[in-house]
C-alpha cells in the first residue's frame, strides 16, 4: 500500500464509487487522518479503516448518528477540525431546503384555491 491514499485508492480498496468516498469524507472529516487540501488531499493509511467502518455501518442501515457514535469510540478526532463544523454543515443543508418547501406549499395553496 502506498504511503498516502487518494479518493480513488480508497474507493478501489473498499469497492465503492468515488462519489461515495467523497460524501463520507465530507460528512465525517473530523475522523479522517489526511494531509493536503483540494486535489492534493491524501489520506494516511489508517484512514482506510475509518472509511471501512463508515461503509459497514451505513451498509447495515445505520444512520449518520450511529456512524458518529462508533467513530468517536474507535478513532481520535482531528484536532484541526472544529467539533461544531459538521453540525453547522448539516444545519446549513437543512435550512437551504426550507425556502423551496415554503414555495411549494404556497403553490399548492394557490392551485387549491383555483
Amino acid at each position: 500500500m502506498a504511503a498516502y491514499l487518494t479518493n480513488a485508492d480508497i474507493a478501489r480498496h473498499l469497492d465503492l464509487p468515488e462519489s461515495t468516498v467523497r460524501y463520507y469524507r465530507d460528512r465525517f472529516v473530523a475522523y479522517l487522518p489526511m494531509v493536503g487540501e483540494g486535489r492534493n488531499r491524501r489520506y494516511q493509511p489508517e484512514a482506510l479503516e475509518v472509511f471501512r467502518v463508515i461503509a459497514e455501518i451505513l451498509r447495515n442501515n445505520g444512520t449518520a448518528t450511529d456512524v458518529e457514535a462508533a467513530l468517536s469510540r474507535m478513532f481520535p478526532r482531528n484536532s484541526d477540525v472544529p467539533a461544531e463544523s459538521q453540525q453547522q454543515d448539516a444545519t446549513t443543508q437543512q435550512q437551504s431546503i426550507f425556502p423551496a418547501i415554503e414555495a411549494f406549499q404556497a403553490l399548492h395553496v394557490a392551485v387549491q384555491e383555483q
